[in-house]
């Protein structure tokens, strides 16, 4: 994405950063551009990447949170902003449901290596945990304030604290039939789940759950073969 513009630079944390610390090192971030000057120029082919660290999770509890991360896709990544909703370097499962398929087969298998660079497309990339130990996030715009970035990060945080209060991948969806689709992303989220209120909201909820149902049975699977 940079190629195509000599003056575009990409930023990217040397270190991992203790969630604790995002906040105060957005901040120092922002300060330090706004202080050079630098222009934030949105773009459907550049947007913020976050990696969430899954090295201490077990491949079952991978699968959860990218679970309830898909059930609630749709309705993040209309938060990220439009051009990111179909975009092709952020492809939601909808876009692209052959993710589904090799998800299905990570689970399946108990491991992440039919993942390669080129299915990092999407808008949650397992291909970053056989290199880095953490699921990337590239759904989220270019935005020029950096609390935005703060927010997003909190909502992945709270879907990955959320998905390992659950037992296995399909505990995720009986507790959303159980819940109901509206009332659903409240208790995943809380509070935050204002933040990503949208027009019909819970069909897209609806829809996210169905999706992803056969990523979340694949030990029923398994015992039926």
């Amino acid at each position: 994405s940079l190629r195509h513009n000599p003056e575009a630079i990409e930023y990217v944390l040397d270190t991992p950063v203790n969630r604790k610390d995002v906040t105060a090192a957005l901040q120092t971030l922002q300060l330090a551009l706004d202080k050079a000057g630098a222009k934030l120029t949105p773009s459907d082919r550049c947007g913020v990447h976050v990696h969430i660290n899954c090295q201490q999770l077990t491949v079952e509890q991978v699968i959860s949170f990218i679970t309830l991360y898909l059930i609630m896709e749709e309705p993040l990544v209309k938060w990220c902003g439009e051009d990111r909703e179909g975009n092709p370097f952020t492809l939601r499962a909808k876009d692209a449901e052959y993710t589904i398929s090799l998800l299905i087969q990570s689970a399946m298998r108990g491991d992440f290596n039919q993942f390669n660079s080129d299915m990092r497309y999407g808008s949650v990339n397992p291909n970053a945990i056989q290199k880095y130990g953490s699921l990337e996030f590239r759904a989220l715009r270019t935005p020029k304030d950096f609390a935005i970035i703060d927010t997003w990060t909190r909502l992945l945080l709270r879907i990955k604290d959320a998905s390992l209060e659950f037992q296995h991948p399909k505990s995720i969806i009986e507790a959303c039939s159980a819940a109901g689709f509206g009332s659903f992303a409240k208790r995943v989220l809380g509070d935050m789940s204002e933040t990503i209120q949208c027009k019909g909201m819970a069909s897209m909820i609806a829809e996210g759950v169905r999706r992803v149902q056969d990523i979340a049975y694949v030990d029923v699977l398994v015992k039926k073969k």
